[in-house]
């Protein structure tokens, strides 16, 4: 298949180079996402360990996974308005990028909920309350429940 030949493909009215260069493209954004974040961590854990004089403190998480996937979404929202792409392709990629929203919104949410657990559980433990642990976990489960199933209504 010749070169002009590849470029007048089409799949669903999406020029076959759009459907590569986005599948390739989207990992490999998260990819450079990734490394960024772990670049940003090594500086900021060598930065807080000499701050702080504490040579076991790990590097912190710069971009968490949540983060780096709302990062994506804007990309992809931004190269939409970008290139001359087909209302139909238009489409697609916008579809994927709210999905793509909503689902790093709801894993963003409950890591909120997680660390906020974390800390409540601290704050009980500092001031010697027992028996509220067990009510803090299940509401907090319900929570989850609730930022996963809330979308769908």
């Amino acid at each position: 298949m010749s070169f002009l030949n590849f470029l007048k493909v089409r799949i669903a009215g999406i020029g076959l180079y759009h459907w590569l260069a986005a599948f390739a493209g989207m990992p490999l954004i998260f990819y450079i996402l990734t490394l960024s974040s772990r670049l940003f961590g090594l500086i900021l854990g060598r930065l807080r360990r000499r701050f702080y004089r504490k040579p076991d403190l790990p590097n912190p998480e710069v971009l968490p996974k949540p983060v780096r996937l709302l990062l994506l979404a804007l990309v992809i929202r931004w190269t939409i308005s970008r290139v001359g792409l087909s209302l139909f392709a238009r489409q697609i990629w916008s579809s994927t990028a709210i999905v793509i929203t909503i689902a790093a919104t709801a894993w963003l949410l409950i890591r909120v909920a997680r660390w906020t657990e974390q800390y409540i559980q601290r704050l009980l433990v500092r001031r010697r309350i027992t028996g509220v642990t067990a009510i803090v976990r299940l509401l907090l489960a319900v929570l989850d429940l609730l930022i996963i199933v809330r979308p769908c209504w």
